[in-house]
């Protein structure tokens, strides 16, 4: 029985490859990488931030201080009348300033009749 070269060649190549691969993966399993198993992943650095805020959302708050008694008086007292010169107030207008006022108004609420040039 004689076995052609080519399917010799692939035998060997076969188990060369083999060979290869087994002592790739026993090389591996005997060299132990501590810093590849202390590193952390982004994973894990995800939940422990994550145990840390649940953390601090379940311990409560302390309330805060009850406030000082007011013992400041007021600027002016609530019941006091407005001075005759007080800007607050709004001066009162004549009757004819009010209705120059009233018709300034209405002319620019047309445009067309205040310019005088119609669309015509």
């Amino acid at each position: 029985m004689q076995r052609s070269p080519v399917s010799v060649f692939l035998r060997y190549f076969v188990g060369a490859a083999a060979l290869v691969v087994i002592a790739v993966g026993l090389a591996r399993a005997l060299v132990d990488d501590p810093a590849g198993k202390a590193a952390k992943t982004k994973l894990d650095e995800r939940i422990e931030t994550a145990r840390e805020i649940r953390k601090s959302l379940a311990t409560p708050i302390p309330p805060p201080e009850p406030l000082q008694p007011i013992t400041a008086k007021p600027l002016r007292a609530s019941s006091a009348k407005p001075v005759e010169g007080d800007e607050s107030r709004t001066p009162a207008l004549s009757r004819s300033a009010r209705d120059a006022m009233a018709r300034e108004q209405r002319r620019s609420s047309n445009p067309s009749r205040s310019t005088g040039t119609g669309g015509w």
